[in-house]
């Protein structure tokens, strides 16, 4: 048995989604219900930004 963020079936759209790093400008990945992802690049803790726009 897959972890349901494995199985594609299990995805909707925009349960994962990429932003901009504010730090250097790298794209990070977001999966949905992540509120923090690190930069691939520059390694900065990038918050959510679909998180923070709900608050």
């Amino acid at each position: 048995m897959k972890c349901p963020r494995q199985d594609p079936q299990n995805l909707n759209p925009g349960d994962i989604f990429e932003a901009d790093c504010p730090q250097c400008g790298a794209t990070v990945e977001f999966w949905e219900g992540d509120s923090i992802a690190k930069c691939p690049k520059c390694k900065a803790e990038i918050k959510n930004p679909h998180t923070e726009a709900k608050q």
